[in-house]
């Protein structure tokens, strides 16, 4: 009984030195990320961040990833790791300060599109096959990338392009006997400038997105009819006080106590569409202005959700498609 004890004692040991190993690991690697990023090294930082995750998938680490990110001009990658950590992160402090610099990058979130002249056309970018993203403006960081495009009966199309933060750079596929084109080409060089790692996405529209652009248009145009409503009682109740000084006009006054009586129920009902008519056109102003702030304040939230990365031998793909 005493041995069979001491051999689970002995394998609970042995898990715990291995899941240890991992960890050690991981804050080495995490430390050594710290100590490159202090002195500028962002490339051989962020490697040592993206280890360190691997081994030990942490909050605190995938932050430091995502300054790193953006330190290195990795704009949408680092957009990408704040919108996890604004979404995921237990830490308020830090999830606050994610979504504040997701907003911030979002805005300059540079993209490539691809088009072509007819169905059928298989798109190659940095070596992965992309064909199910053509015609669509998708997310990449900054860099170069290289364009191979072939479909039945056409020559090869092949070009580079080079993006840049804020930009949409859109690479236009000819079919054969046409000259390419391409947004600030490169000369056909693909190592004339960094192959960044790829961010691309097929995925839904942000529900959240179509919720908030649904109650905007709504709010807009409920606000108009409101608006229209309150104008045409305001134009009925100015009509009234123009028939009431017809009836007793200033100065002589109405000319018996029955022209007297109209006037005063005129005076009532026109008084009473004024009071429509103010409240209202403030109502509908009041939705029509919600309605264009969440219109200005929507913002589509549907992340990347493909990720290219060098590996041996070729490429990595990961991600959501």
């Amino acid at each position: 009984m005493r041995v069979g004890c001491n051999a689970i004692l002995f394998a609970v040991l042995l898990g715990s030195v291995a899941r240890a190993e991992p960890r050690a690991e991981a804050d080495a690697e995490f430390e050594r990320g710290r100590e490159l990023l202090k002195v500028g090294n962002y490339e051989a930082a962020c490697t040592a961040f993206e280890r360190s995750q691997q081994l030990d998938a942490q909050f605190g680490t995938l932050y430091n990833l995502a300054n790193c990110y953006a330190k290195r001009g990795m704009t949408v990658s680092a957009w990408r790791a704040y919108r996890d950590l604004e979404t995921r992160d237990s830490n308020a402090k830090r999830r606050d300060d994610s979504a504040l610099r997701a907003r911030e990058l979002e805005a300059r979130l540079p993209k490539l599109r691809v088009t072509a002249p007819s169905p059928g056309w298989r798109v190659m970018l940095n070596g992965v096959d992309v064909s199910a993203l053509v015609d669509t403006d998708a997310p990449v960081d900054p860099g170069v990338y290289e364009v191979v495009a072939t479909a039945l009966g056409q020559e090869p199309f092949h070009t580079t392009a080079r993006v840049a933060d804020g930009e949409t750079v859109t690479v236009a596929i000819r079919a054969r006997g046409a000259a390419s084109a391409v947004v600030d080409p490169i000369g056909r060089n693909p190592t004339a400038g960094p192959r960044p790692l790829l961010d691309l996405h097929l995925v839904p529209p942000d529900p959240e997105y179509t919720r908030r652009r649904r109650y905007a248009l709504t709010a807009m145009i409920g606000g108009g009819s409101v608006m229209l409503i309150g104008l045409f009682l305001a134009k009925s109740s100015s009509d009234r006080w123009d028939h009431i000084h017809v009836l007793c006009p200033e100065g002589t006054g109405c000319a018996d106590e029955f022209v007297q009586a109209e006037r005063d129920e005129l005076a009532d009902r026109a008084h009473a569409r004024t009071v429509g008519a103010v409240t209202l056109l403030l109502a509908g102003g009041a939705a029509v202005g919600a309605g264009i702030w969440l219109h200005k304040t929507n913002v589509r939230r549907d992340v990347p959700a493909v990720r290219v990365a060098p590996a041996p031998g070729g490429v990595m793909l990961s991600g959501r498609f």
